[in-house]
């Protein structure tokens, strides 16, 4: 029964949410307007979708991706540590 909320309104909003801004009737003209002009907007911002070793670098050169790398990966050492540990520790009583 867990989920079965969560199942429903995902099944009915599958019929309710529009595929794009054009198609959807809960907006107005004006707000369709703005979402065609944020998307061009976002297109010149963003730059090309194509693959580009060069970005790889960039990110891999960020000290912030290093320093956000390595707290995930203390956090779900800290967390899969307890679930596997807490698990041998029931084993032996």
């Amino acid at each position: 029964m867990q989920g079965a909320i969560t199942i429903a309104i995902g099944i009915t909003s599958y019929f309710f949410i529009a595929d794009s801004p054009e198609t959807a009737w809960y907006l107005s003209p004006r707000q369709k307007l703005l979402t065609r002009v944020r998307t061009v907007q976002s297109k010149q911002y963003n730059g090309s979708d194509a693959f580009s070793w060069a970005e790889v670098r960039k990110a891999f050169s960020e000290p912030l991706i290093w320093v956000s790398g390595a707290m995930q990966v203390r956090l779900f050492a800290h967390e899969d540590g307890k679930t596997v540990f807490s698990q041998l520790h029931e084993e032996e009583h």
